[in-house]
């Protein structure tokens, strides 16, 4: 496969894109595959891939746009084999799940290379008194939010795997535009600015990239963003 970034088509998020395909390899799980989009890219690019969501309406969306893309509808992933996947991926997935911990081991189960996951950190940012609230911290299915310490103590649980983890996503103010009267095209152009500018950045990034290395220290990325 080419060393070249996805770029983006309308119907994907190529940053997402971009990141999976770092560490992807073979074979893949994406677990809450929604319409089906991800499968649908994997595939194209030479990595077979299979979907399965709880819902059951994105699964009927997903068999209907990607008739030649395996999708199950479900919660359970005990319907696959051990080691079944080499990557399995959870992206924004494992924050909505009560007993994180088993399905972390679920997933580490079916995976024979590596589990990619993407997860929101523990909220440092929002300032209620201002009514700025971001985008990662208003979802009311959230169960979790996770720090860097958390995940040593799920991948403790988990049988101690090694994982490499970068902080990723902008965070982004959830209608603080118009709350605060200021426009929203004065707010963006701020914004590409502001990250145009040195210092470091990490608190600002609300989410962390997790890849579990289950195949013994060949999966961290393969190439750089």
């Amino acid at each position: 496969m080419s060393a070249e970034p996805f770029k983006y088509d309308g119907a994907l998020d190529a940053w997402k894109c971009n990141h999976i395909l770092r560490f992807c390899q073979g074979s893949a799980l994406d677990i809450g595959c929604n319409t089906g989009n991800l499968v649908a890219f994997l595939n194209r690019t030479g990595i077979p891939a299979v979907g399965i969501d709880s819902e059951s309406a994105h699964v009927e969306a997903a068999r209907k746009a990607h008739p030649d893309c395996e999708f199950h509808c479900g919660t359970e992933l005990r319907q696959f084999s051990d080691k079944q996947f080499e990557s399995v991926i959870a992206w924004n997935v494992l924050e909505h799940i009560e007993d994180d911990v088993g399905a972390l081991q679920e997933m580490i189960r079916i995976a024979s290379r590596n589990v990619i996951l993407s997860i929101p950190k523990e909220d440092d940012l929002s300032l209620p008194d201002s009514r700025v609230t971001y985008r990662p911290y208003v979802d009311p299915t959230h169960r979790h939010y996770y720090t860097r310490q958390i995940i040593a103590g799920l991948l403790a649980q988990t049988g101690a795997f090694k994982a490499h983890i970068e902080d990723a996503s902008r965070v982004r103010p959830l209608l603080a535009y118009a709350k605060i009267g200021i426009p929203r095209w004065l707010c963006a152009t701020l914004d590409s600015i502001f990250w145009r500018l040195g210092g470091d950045k990490t608190p600002l990034l609300a989410n962390l990239i997790v890849v579990i290395d289950v195949g013994g220290g060949r999966n961290i990325a393969r190439k750089s963003a």
